[in-house]
């Protein structure tokens, strides 16, 4: 993967988290036919905890992978950071498509794996 992919994947995945920890939920896409925001977000308040934006270190963390069966869709994980635990057991899934020459990015689930 070239850095400048791999720049854009994270631009998008951060845009994703920034847009759940303000909750800007009309920012959001899910992938079609699966999840919805209201579930995404039913989610984050059952863990109880408040999300902040993520920090360097949740960047690191970050994990990209390219979908087996399509050459222009990734799947990335990257776990939220809260104010009262720092890094925590909650991850952000989500999947990054590209149409045309546009990337979309779509949260698929947040869950403790």
């Amino acid at each position: 993967m070239n850095k400048s992919l791999k720049t854009q994947l994270q631009t998008i995945t951060l845009d994703m988290m920034n847009a759940l920890v303000r909750a800007e939920y009309e920012l959001l896409k899910c992938p079609p036919g699966r999840g919805t925001v209201q579930e995404i977000v039913a989610a984050i308040r059952e863990y109880g905890r408040t999300p902040v934006s993520p920090t360097e270190e949740a960047v690191a963390k970050l994990a990209v992978y390219p979908e087996s069966d399509a050459t222009d869709s990734w799947m990335i994980e990257m776990p939220f950071w809260t104010r009262e635990e720092g890094e925590s057991d909650l991850w952000l899934y989500a999947e990054v498509h590209r149409h045309g020459k546009e990337l979309v990015g779509y949260v698929d689930y947040v869950r403790v794996p």
